[in-house]
């Protein structure tokens, strides 16, 4: 399964939007693959937009390391799950790809609006000292063809973000845009 991400908006419409402050994380890049960097929105202390590395490198138990770019839902329903979910972030974009083999499939707002992916953050490893932070976002059940990424209702952006929201709160939270409001090309 591939995925990418395209963010087509200026900052301001951002801080409009999610009422982050304006001069935050840059966002000139418009398509985000995995590996490269992308802006997302977490609440820490205070609603923030960085910049932070799409994907989590897990190695196998051989040499090689695996690129993690997803987290599928039923793994933060688990037991081992309550770090995701202290971990949470939004994924802003105008549109997301999704494909496996060769076909893609493009999914969009059908009102041209902005799109907010369900998050979440980690450090993968460390560079001159410094975490470096990645995030991945959260995907729905089945099988790799059929798992496309959780967008958010925008009522429930703000229950995503909060930081004392119950597990089941948060869980509620992820229930996702109806297809009607997807245009897929």
């Amino acid at each position: 399964m591939r995925i990418s991400l395209e963010l087509r908006t200026t900052p301001s419409q951002l801080t409009a939007r999610f009422s982050v402050p304006s001069g935050g994380a840059r966002t000139d890049r418009q398509r985000v693959e995995p590996g490269a960097w992308g802006a997302v929105i977490r609440d820490s202390a205070g609603r923030s937009m960085e910049l932070m590395r799409w994907g989590k490198g897990e190695s196998r138990l051989s040499d090689d390391v695996r690129l993690s770019v997803d987290v599928r839902i039923e793994d933060l329903v688990g037991r081992h799950s309550r770090h995701l979910l202290e971990r949470r972030l939004l994924v802003p974009v105008s549109s997301f790809s999704v494909g496996s083999g060769g076909e893609m499939r493009r999914f969009r707002s059908v009102d041209g609006g902005l799109l907010t992916l369900a998050g979440v953050w980690d450090v993968d490893g460390y560079w001159r000292g410094r975490p470096v932070r990645c995030f991945r976002v959260v995907t729905g059940p089945g099988d790799a063809l059929a798992r496309l990424p959780l967008v958010l209702r925008s009522e429930n952006e703000r229950i995503w973000l909060n930081p004392f929201a119950a597990d089941t709160a948060l869980l509620d939270a992820l229930e996702p845009l109806n297809e009607d409001s997807l245009e897929i090309s």
